[in-house]
């Protein structure tokens, strides 16, 4: 592991007094490279702290514009950061959330699944986007669970 670290810290931490010494040493080095590069990763926090927000309101469809201007960033620097963090755009990212929350929900509780709760406004539409998510080989058990279950 020595070859990872930089040379001119391998020869402090050999010329330390105590086992603390190259502790502190190695601790000190590493704490300066995290702080150095805090702030770079701020839009992975941004991003994070928009997703679980949407999935603890159960709210998919807010607008990026919207969501832009609560952040004051451009709408085209929401989507940036949303395709550098998750690799997909804020409303590919949210209507995954959505299909994989209410699939979930379907999947535990098919008694009690309404689609109208995880913001699709008909049956058709949550079954499109069923269809998208999980694809023919298990849309059909999840249409067949779907109409065993009360739904709306």
């Amino acid at each position: 592991m020595a070859y990872l670290i930089d040379r001119s810290i391998v020869a402090k931490v050999k010329t330390a007094a105590s086992f603390n010494d190259r502790v502190g040493i190695v601790f000190e080095h590493y704490e300066a490279l995290i702080n150095k590069y805090a702030g770079s990763l701020n839009y992975v926090d941004m991003v994070t702290e928009i997703l679980l927000e949407s999935l603890s309101k159960n709210e998919f469809d807010e607008p990026v514009g919207k969501i832009s201007k609560k952040y004051n960033i451009s709408s085209r620097t929401l989507q940036r950061y949303f395709r550098a963090t998750t690799s997909f755009s804020s409303k590919e990212a949210l209507q995954t959330m959505r299909i994989r929350h209410a699939v979930n929900s379907l999947a535990t509780a098919p008694s009690t699944f309404s689609y109208s709760e995880h913001g699709y406004y008909d049956f058709s539409h949550f079954l499109k986007h069923l269809n998208q998510f999980t694809g023919d080989k298990h849309f059909k058990a999840f249409q067949d669970l779907c109409k065993r279950s009360k739904t709306g």
